[in-house]
């Protein structure tokens, strides 16, 4: 955003160090994300909970 002229304001701080370290630290951004985005817990909903008890069926 910054080749637009709209860096939001969070970011602007960034750019006191250079090009460089600006695009390392947002690259470092996306790549965190990135992981705990994959490394983070599955959400499973469909499957039971081991040690859950049953729900009782009709018959």
């Amino acid at each position: 955003m910054n080749y637009l002229d709209r860096v939001p304001r969070l970011l602007m701080w960034i750019y006191n160090w250079g090009d460089n370290v600006a695009w390392a630290i947002k690259i470092g951004l996306v790549v965190i994300g990135g992981a705990m985005y994959l490394f983070g817990p599955k959400d499973e909903e469909d499957a039971p909970e081991e040690g859950s008890p049953k729900e009782p069926t009709e018959e």
